[in-house]
Parts: C-alpha cells; structure tokens; sequence
C-alpha cells in the first residue's frame, strides 16, 4: 500500500495549495470591494452638480488631461497676441483668451463690434465643439473712473460678450459671468497703454472633469444674468 501513499500525499499537497490561493481570491476581491465601497465619491461644487443634473457628462481626471491639450491646440491659433491675447496654465487645465474691450465693444460696451464678431466667431465654433468644457466670462475695467461705476462697466463688457456666445450656440449653463472692475490690472493705470490693456474680457476656458475646480469668488457671487 505505501506505493499508493505518495500519489495520494501529492493529491492532497494540491488541493490545499488550490484551497489557500481560491481563499487568497477570494479575500483579495473582498479587500477590493471594500475598499471601493470605502473611496468617497468627488465633492462637486454647485455648478457641476447642475451642469451633471443638466445631463452633462464630467470626464476623469486623466481624461481632462487629453482633453485639455486638445483645447489648446484648438484655441491658440485664434491669438494674434494684440486684439486677441492666448494664455495658459497647465497645472489648472486652464486656457485663457484675453480680449481687448476697446477692439471688441461698442462705446457703451452694449455689443461687439463687426470685426469682432468675425474674429470670435472660429472661437464660438470650438467652444460649441469642445462642449464638455467651463467657461468663466471676466470683465475688466481701467482705474480712470470711480470703483462703481467702473464694477458696471466690467458687468456690461462681460455680458454683451456671453451674451454673443450664448446666439452662437453655446450652452448658457457653461458660463459663469461676472466683472471684477478696476481690481485686476495686467498693466499700470498711469498710462494710456496701461489703461487700454486693462480694458477687456477674460474668457477662462478649461474641460468639466471630476476634479473640483476652484471657483472664482466674485463668479460664485455674482454670475450676470444675460
């Protein structure tokens, strides 16, 4: 009978060995599971809880990068670095368009002027295009005038030009719009130059993604009806 013996210990020898690793699987999917269960699901801000319920699709962090090379590759070539200026911050997944008020609106900053409009309209296209993307409308004025008036006058320069990409089709749920006055210069105020660069319209674009955003605050605040 020992001749019997070895077999058997070896049959034995496995299913043990395939008991513990079925054991190990199973534990691991468990582990798993758990601690899917346990991963808190991404707090969303206001807006992308309303832009998610409006049926608007957030991509994954990862998918927001791809999406975000391809929205400078689609928006840079707009810039001719005078009426139209092109900034970019990587680590924000934020493409800048800076407009120039003075080229873009009507003296009372109600409308854009023709040229505008023929200019911005490849810009109305992509945003139209690239619609899993946020938009923040900034408007922006010189120190020349008193705070108030001058806080109107950015409201009215960031709605006429929301309101334009509004008509070209893109969405209104996108946009936050706001203006911020004299309180954000790009150049001194003492000067005409100075003052003419700090009239304009910052459109901040970047992808609708998982990753909480941080919000402007006069955004949150105010964003302008149209």
């Amino acid at each position: 009978m020992d001749f019997l013996r070895w077999p058997f210990a070896r049959l034995c020898s496995s299913l043990s060995l395939l008991t513990l690793l079925v054991a190990c699987t199973v534990g691991e999917e468990q582990s798993l599971s758990e601690a899917e269960q346990l991963t808190p699901d991404p707090v969303l801000t206001p807006r992308q809880s309303v832009l998610i319920d409006s049926g608007m699709e957030p991509l994954s962090y990862a998918e927001s990068q791809d999406y975000y090379l391809q929205l400078v590759a689609a928006l840079q070539p707009l810039a001719d670095g005078k009426d139209i200026a092109f900034h970019q911050e990587e680590h924000e997944q934020t493409v800048e368009l800076s407009l120039s008020a003075d080229w873009a609106l009507s003296k009372d900053s109600q409308s854009l002027l023709p040229r505008a409009e023929s200019a911005l309209t490849p810009l109305a296209m992509r945003l139209v295009e690239f619609d899993r993307t946020l938009l923040d409308v900034v408007g922006h004025s010189d120190a020349s005038g008193p705070a108030g008036f001058n806080l109107q006058v950015s409201q009215k320069r960031a709605q006429a030009v929301a309101l334009w990409l509004e008509q070209q089709g893109v969405k209104r749920s996108r946009f936050f719009v706001f203006g911020v006055g004299e309180h954000r210069p790009v150049a001194a105020n003492d000067t005409p130059a100075g003052r003419a660069a700090n009239r304009r319209i910052a459109l901040r674009i970047r992808p609708f993604s998982t990753k909480a955003p941080e919000e402007d605050e006069s955004a949150v605040s105010q964003n302008l009806p149209l």
